[in-house]
């Protein structure tokens, strides 16, 4: 309490003795005692805007006289608060003259004895004085009005014989801070106490009494169903006004640049507070009471910012450097689009006064003389680091970092809609939001520089590291995004699990480029099974690994089916042929290249087992068919056939109509270049029954 030190020494300096001689009896110097009982009553008057103190004193000469001086009392002195007015001194007959001086921090006052105070005489004198409340924003400690009282409390007296007594109307609810007093609320108000106190002099106490009943109000309801009512002292319309108008201008365009709903299910109140209870802050919001205390001050910034943090708190992002720096950043956004002058972060330097690094920066609980430096420095350089990501990506990337952290959304995205994570929104998923939505380019760098300190700059370095490989398995996926099996290392900082899966995750794109080769040179395309399988792995590769070994396996059998066709079109032989009529290995191949490109591996396995079986089979059936045939008719038509077969498929023959039989080529696959249709060669077949078949078709009997 500035000034009670001094107050102190006057009132023991100043209350002095005097002396006279006893007859004849010589002027001799003396340390007289002035025994003080002095008990204390603060009157709280809202009406008359003013707290009226009174205090009776009872003042006891304890000095005694000697044989050569009488001691008496003439005067005494009294120190008051230095905002006192209406000075008065009364003894049991009436008013007693009384003087004042200013001084350091408190005002002097003289009080004129009615009568000399002898040794062992008592005098009982009232002095009593107001304390008028100070006006919004001026320089007074005092504010008293209908809805808010705030005022400083002494004491007076000897060790012990002091007491206090405060008395506040009904309706005030009553917060106390520094000496202890004991509080006692009935019908006619609250009361508060100390007796028997032990130091007078080091006694402080300050007394805030609000009565809600009191406030004028204005309910606001703004687009974005913001819904609050600002509270301000009956006596401060303008308070009322600027922060109602900054209100019902800045919070609409503020939740567009944050894109998030309005985050209060109830009203918000906006409570007009004494700056000095706020502890050397301007303003304080407090989410789980979903109320804002905003000092007296009229500051569009911290009106903004304020609100700001119905947003901006643990419910967002938990550490207090990222909330305070988004808090002013969006303030001074909005107050840009209105028009309005603002404050912006000066430049800020690790030698500047009060440096910390911000990941330490916590709340001190009050601004002292040791924490003032600190926070002035950690509230700059918060802003200083959001402001400067803020001009770097943009509010359109900060509402997609907003988003992501409101809906707990992982970081690391794959190809499907983001997973909900249950990771906490700290420094370190910040970060990365800042970089994978954000896609900044300066944050790891202003981390280093102004946020984290040993050990997390090492976890910085570990994250580097798992980052190159990362980007190195986006660029080997080729457009196949990474797995939550991996993604999700990466977003809870488990670094070194995540380097590991990356390298399974190496492995089954390694066999994709095994299963690409192959397909392609086959002339067909791989179905999207290993993919599937690849990006929706989340506990390991087991699966996508399987998958790729069913695709190269479907794959093989397709090869080999595709060689045994060519093998049958580059080779012509009639006993295979023939054994082959009522198998078209070109379809089989065709429909099991279907079956694969579809995605149904078990198709395209079967199809191509199933021909490569009957084209293995075909030999034997082919003997036995012609050794079974009867009548040269019949192998004439197997022989024709044979051939006829064999050039439509090579060229395509004129239909009846004037077209081509077979229509278009095959797509996958051509058959080897034959004879020519117009000179078929003559083809032996072994004899039977004694007959042979001629070049010219006719059989001729023997």
């Amino acid at each position: 309490m500035p000034g009670r030190v001094a107050f102190a020494v006057a009132l023991f300096l100043a209350a002095g003795f005097s002396l006279a001689p006893s007859s004849a009896r010589p002027v001799a110097a003396a340390t007289g005692t002035l025994v003080i009982v002095a008990d204390a009553t603060y009157s709280v008057e809202p009406s008359a805007g003013l707290i009226h103190v009174s205090v009776a004193v009872a003042l006891t000469n304890d000095k005694p006289s000697s044989a050569s001086y009488s001691y008496y009392w003439r005067d005494i002195a009294w120190a008051v608060q230095p905002e006192a007015v209406n000075l008065m001194a009364r003894d049991e007959t009436g008013d007693l003259a009384i003087t004042s001086t200013p001084q350091d921090g408190y005002l002097e006052s003289e009080v004129r004895l009615r009568r000399n105070l002898n040794y062992r005489q008592t005098a009982n004198v009232t002095i009593s004085w107001d304390l008028p409340g100070g006006t919004p924003r001026s320089d007074s400690a005092i504010r008293v009005g209908e809805a808010f009282v705030a005022f400083d409390v002494w004491a007076w007296g000897d060790a012990g014989n002091g007491s206090v007594t405060v008395r506040l109307p009904a309706g005030f609810e009553v917060q106390t801070s520094g000496s202890q007093l004991a509080e006692e609320t009935g019908p006619g108000g609250a009361t508060l106490t100390a007796a028997a106190i032990d130091d007078p002099f080091e006694f402080w106490a300050t007394v805030a009494g609000t009565r809600d009943r009191s406030f004028a109000t204005d309910a606001l309801t703004l687009p974005g169903s913001i819904r609050l009512v600002v509270k301000g002292w009956p006596e401060d319309a303008v308070w009322r006004t600027t922060v109602s108008t900054t209100l019902r201008r800045g919070l609409p365009d503020l939740q567009t640049l944050i894109g998030l709903p309005w985050p209060v299910a109830r009203q918000l109140e906006v409570l007009e507070v004494y700056a000095p209870l706020l502890e050397g802050y301007s303003g304080f919001f407090y989410p789980d009471e979903e109320r804002i205390e905003i000092s007296e001050e009229l500051d569009e910034l911290t009106i903004i910012h304020e609100g700001a943090h119905a947003w901006f708190n643990d419910g967002l992002f938990t550490e207090r450097w990222i909330t305070e720096g988004l808090a002013d950043t969006y303030a001074a956004a909005v107050l840009a689009g209105l028009g309005s002058e603002h404050q912006t972060p000066q430049p800020v330097r690790t030698t500047d006064e009060g440096h910390v690094d911000l990941l330490s920066w916590q709340f001190p609980g009050r601004i002292t003389d040791e924490t003032a430096l600190r926070e002035e420095y950690g509230y700059n350089a918060s802003w200083y680091v959001v402001a400067t990501l803020y001009e770097e990506i943009g509010s359109d990337r900060f509402r997609a970092i907003f988003k992501a952290a409101h809906d707990d959304a992982i970081a690391y995205e794959g190809s499907g809609p983001p997973e909900t994570v249950g990771e906490t929104d700290d420094w370190r998923r910040f970060l990365d939001l800042l970089e994978e939505a954000g896609g900044s380019a300066r944050a790891v760098a202003l981390y280093r520089t102004l946020v984290v300190s040993p050990p997390a700059d090492r976890e910085l370095d570990a994250r580097d590291d798992a980052r190159a490989a990362y980007d190195g398995l986006l660029a080997a996926g080729d457009g196949w995004s990474p797995p939550f099996y991996v993604r999700s290392q990466m977003g809870t900082w488990s670094f070194e699990r995540a380097t590991d899966r990356i390298a399974e995750a190496l492995a089954v794109l390694s066999v994709r480029a095994e299963v690409q080769d192959a397909a392609t040179a086959l002339g067909i395309d791989a179905p999207d099974l290993l993919r599937a399988a690849y990006e929706s792995a989340s506990d390991g590769f087991a699966a996508a690994q399987a998958v790729g070994a069913d695709e190269l396996e479907a794959l093989g059998a397709l090869a080999a089916l595709a060689n045994a066709r060519d093998t049958i079109a580059r080779e012509p032989d009639l006993v295979l042929a023939v054994g082959l009529l009522e198998t078209t290995p070109d379809l089989t191949y065709e429909e099991a290249v279907a079956a694969f490109e579809a995605g149904d591996l078990d198709a395209a396995v079967a199809g191509a087992l199933g021909a490569l079986a009957a084209i293995d089979d075909a030999p034997r059936i082919g003997r036995e068919r012609l050794l079974a045939t009867t009548g040269g008719a019949a192998v004439v038509v197997l022989v024709v056939g044979f051939f006829v077969l064999r050039h439509r498929r090579r060229r395509g023959v004129p239909d009846a109509a004037g077209g081509v039989a077979g229509g278009a080529a095959e797509p996958y696959a051509t058959l080897a270049a034959g004879p020519s249709a117009e000179s078929p060669p003559t083809v032996g077949v072994p004899e039977q029954d004694g007959g042979s078949v001629g070049g010219d078709g006719s059989s001729t009997p023997h």
